[in-house]
């Protein structure tokens, strides 16, 4: 499993314009809690929306291009999506 990790983490996918890909998901974490705290709830399914679509082209580039897995990246797109989930499943009640 560690081996996957680092396939991911070295390959020319681990970064975007330079920008690591880790760095640019703990910043939409911290948004993802700076929203909520606000109350932002449409902002959050839309941003929680956004990340679904993220999480499937790293998911699809682990598995069809490196075929290798981190478990920390799995970990991550799985959190997004039940974050997504639950966004729309409370939704009547922040609405």
């Amino acid at each position: 499993m560690a081996k996957g990790c680092e396939t991911v983490l070295n390959s020319q996918f681990s970064t975007i314009l330079s920008i690591p890909i880790a760095l640019i998901g703990s910043l939409y974490f911290l948004s993802l809690i700076f929203i909520n705290i606000l109350g932002s709830y449409h902002y959050l399914k839309i941003l929680s929306f956004l990340g679904v679509l993220i999480s499937i082209i790293l998911f699809l580039i682990q598995a069809v291009i490196l075929r290798a897995f981190c478990q920390y990246c799995i970990l991550s797109e799985v959190i997004i999506l039940i974050i997504f989930i639950l966004s729309y499943r409370f939704r009547s009640s922040s609405t």
